[in-house]
């Protein structure tokens, strides 16, 4: 996927927080930053995607720039995207600490008020949908296939389901959920 948008080369946190505070209305951009393999920055993914939730901002794709530096488009968090466990987990330390900047603080208040705070904790807590349980209850050896695939892949495809708005789209989703329960079964 190419997203064309500016890209901006960041040292550290610091100057990644100072843009934030002063670019937090604006679009996306191609965030810059040094390799954390080569302990030139303090600024890495994981950091990166701290400062962006204190703004209210998200991380997305991931890119290569060069031997060094590596890039992540970042931007603006949409007012209904979900939030994953573990940025909500760290964006309440952030809150608890007093660390939230007031735009970000904005962004969570906006997400709790709309219900996309809670979005996806059906998927994030792996719950299985009544009628993927009954598909369970009728055919065994599915629980078995969708005991095999992985956790995230099961949190992925569950969230595609929960965020299904027509019958149509659910019913479409649960038969993903059983081909994919189907295919990690050996023993079909």
């Amino acid at each position: 996927m190419t997203i064309e948008r500016p890209s901006i080369f960041f040292k550290s946190v610091s100057e990644l927080d100072s843009w934030l505070a002063q670019n937090f209305d604006q679009s996306g951009i191609w965030a810059i930053y040094f390799k954390k393999t080569l302990g030139k920055s303090d600024l890495h993914w994981e950091s990166l995607v701290v400062s962006c939730l204190r703004f209210g901002w998200i991380d997305s794709v991931p890119g290569k720039v060069d031997e060094e530096r590596t890039k992540t488009y970042i931007s603006p968090r949409k007012p209904t995207s979900g939030w994953s466990r573990k940025n909500q987990n760290t964006v309440l330390e952030l809150e608890a600490a007093g660390l939230m900047h007031p735009n970000g603080q904005a962004v969570l208040d906006l997400a709790r008020a709309n219900g996309s705070w809670t979005l996806f904790d059906k998927a994030e807590d792996l719950v299985i949908p009544a009628p993927l349980e009954a598909r369970f209850i009728a055919n065994p050896e599915l629980v078995d296939g969708w005991e095999r695939v992985t956790k995230a892949k099961r949190r992925q495809e569950l969230q595609r389901y929960y965020l299904a708005r027509t019958p149509a789209t659910l019913e479409k989703r649960l038969e993903d959920l059983i081909r994919l329960a189907s295919a990690s079964n050996p023993s079909s």
